[in-house]
């Protein structure tokens, strides 16, 4: 929308509505309407919140040559930045691998809501970026970092929701359709993807935390 351009998505969940009307001869007729419910592709979304998130200059990113080339006092460092803690007995190379690993996964949330407009119950899922210090820069790093930008609420910026499924619920064919497209949420976001940031390829993986059933 900021950029001009409105994703409307791709079609699912289809319904059929039967409504009479009174025609042009004065007699009474039926006809069907088919509505549609509404997904932004995931894939789309995660990339461009990467890109967002990026231009925004809060994204913690490194290539494996930076991990290679860093001290073992500046990754105890790291470790301490995030609120980990290093065991004794880890290695050199433990420590780096447990370090990438914990900057490159990045926690995904995925909830619901339920809402009836002009007497349609409607359900819509919301997708965003779990904040979280070993993926992004603190709002006190960002005052350091952008001196001369007013500040900002960091994790306000990394956990805007994107819309994912909007539709009408209410009949089993429905329900059924937003459940598959929940499940293959971890299908998609487990499996790790390859990103060119900064003119370098860096796996990053991606874990889905859904809300307790009610």
């Amino acid at each position: 929308m900021e950029q001009g351009i409105i994703r409307t998505g791709i079609d699912i969940a289809p319904k059929s509505f039967e409504k009479n009307v009174i025609g042009s001869d004065g007699k009474l007729a039926s006809t069907q309407t088919k509505v549609y419910g509404k997904k932004i592709p995931l894939k789309d979304i995660i990339l461009s919140e990467t890109k967002r998130l990026h231009a925004a200059g809060i994204l913690n990113i490194y290539s494996d040559d930076l991990y290679m080339s860093q001290s073992l006092d500046d990754i105890k460092t790291r470790f301490q930045r995030m609120g980990e803690k290093v065991q004794k007995d880890d290695t050199e190379e433990t420590l780096r691998n447990k370090l990438k690993s914990l900057e490159r996964t990045r926690n995904i949330k995925v909830w619901h809501d339920h809402s009836d407009v002009l007497n349609h119950t409607y359900v819509s899922f919301m997708v965003s970026y779990i904040y979280d210090k070993a993926n992004f820069l603190t709002d006190e790093e960002y005052k350091s970092k952008y001196q001369q930008k007013k500040l900002v609420n960091v994790q306000a910026i990394v956990e805007r929701p994107q819309l994912y499924i909007l539709g009408q619920s209410g009949t089993f064919q429905t329900c059924r359709t937003f459940i598959t497209e929940l499940s293959n949420i971890y299908t998609f976001l487990i499996h790790s993807k390859m990103y060119l940031i900064q003119h370098y390829v860096i796996k990053v993986f991606r874990v889905p935390r859904f809300p307790p059933p009610i």
